[in-house]
């Protein structure tokens, strides 16, 4: 039904989800990669490479605990996504 459905608010809203949840989970997939690379002793050289990839001036100052609380809401907010996402998903489907 929701794939035969004229294009709508639903629709659109899923496929919102659907870019978030992709983007949230490579996000998480390069932080485990990034977290099994760097330890305290080398967090300011990967705050130097980060600032050369990003130009935030405020990831050269993050402490390695700081990265990982950020990595944590990042996991979180792309839980909710998730979840979210599939409550429309069950809900297009019942309508």
């Amino acid at each position: 039904m929701i794939f035969i459905s004229p294009p709508g608010s639903l629709r659109v809203v899923i496929a919102l989800l659907s870019g978030m949840a992709c983007l949230g989970s490579w996000r998480i997939w390069l932080d485990r990669r990034y977290f099994a690379l760097i330890t305290l002793e080398n967090n300011f050289q990967a705050g130097e490479g980060l600032f050369i990839i990003w130009r935030r001036e405020r990831v050269r100052a993050i402490t390695l605990s700081e990265r990982q609380q950020g990595a944590l809401k990042q996991f979180r907010r792309t839980l909710v996504t998730i979840a979210a996402l599939w409550g429309i998903w069950l809900f297009a489907l019942a309508v």
